[in-house]
């Protein structure tokens, strides 16, 4: 859809609106007939069978902002006893690299992150920090840079 958007959501559903209405588009009896909902999704990754894969953040930012070239600590909690050292990754605009740990076997961890350098990068503003484990998506907690 041409102006579409879509987002992920705090919780990790999908959010997607957005359409190219004008007058002289067609609503029925066309192929594609302009599209005016709004939709959310609720991806796979909500599956009962995948809830323990799911992380719990334990740490907030509430009001705090964070400084371009800061660090961002992510405390989160998995609620298996052991962590598949293979599929943890850290993602942040964009950009995935590869998280090693040494034979873990707690339950809660600590993540630093670099803010990004500018405003270059990331434009002023609040954003969605989400952790992903064997793709499944923790839920998600703001985070204002400035």
């Amino acid at each position: 859809m041409y102006g579409s958007t879509s987002m992920v959501l705090p919780d990790g559903k999908i959010l997607v609106a957005g359409s190219n209405t004008n007058y002289y588009y067609n609503f029925t009896g066309v192929k594609y007939p302009t599209e005016l909902r709004v939709k959310k999704f609720c991806p796979p990754y909500f599956d009962p069978l995948l809830i323990s894969d799911r992380l719990v953040i334990t740490s907030y930012y509430k009001g705090k902002m964070v400084k371009y070239r800061g660090y961002i600590v992510v405390e989160f909690k998995l609620k298996k006893a052991k962590v598949d050292q293979s599929n943890l990754k850290v993602t942040m605009y964009s950009l995935s690299q590869p998280m090693k740990l040494e034979n873990v076997e707690s339950e809660f961890f600590r993540v630093e992150v670099v803010a990004p350098p500018s405003a270059e990068i990331a434009h002023p503003g609040f954003y969605l920090i989400f952790v992903v484990h064997n793709g499944v998506l923790s839920s998600g907690i703001w985070v204002q840079i400035a």
